[in-house]
């Protein structure tokens, strides 16, 4: 099975790895937690659900953003690789050769 198709059928999960507990990533998502935690027990009853509501935006900005990036850098590797093999891409994704003897006027897939 290919990488792709690996990625297709979801065998493959980029957004999740494994965590070093003492990175500074780690600390601070203990951090935010216990934050968190601490303000709703602080919070009167009747602000609670304005928290709620905001702390679900944030993580669905947040998610956007994640998704995002995946997004631009999975683009950038595919744009690196095809450079490799002497290609240029526009910023249309256009290819263009870099050298001569390589030509590319129509681009086929087969299965």
């Amino acid at each position: 099975m290919t990488t792709i198709e690996m990625l297709y059928y979801g065998h493959i999960h980029p957004q999740e790895k494994l965590i070093d507990p003492e990175s500074r990533f780690a600390v601070l998502q203990d951090f935010l937690s216990s934050s968190d935690e601490d303000l709703t027990r602080l919070l009167p009853e009747n602000c609670r659900g304005a928290y709620e509501t905001f702390k679900a935006a944030y993580d669905e900005l947040y998610a956007i953003t994640e998704t995002e990036a995946f997004a631009d850098g999975f683009s950038l590797g595919v744009r690196l690789g095809i450079e490799s093999y002497g290609r240029k891409i526009d910023s249309w994704g256009s290819f263009h050769a870099l050298t001569p003897h390589i030509a590319i006027s129509k681009m086929t897939f087969q299965n």
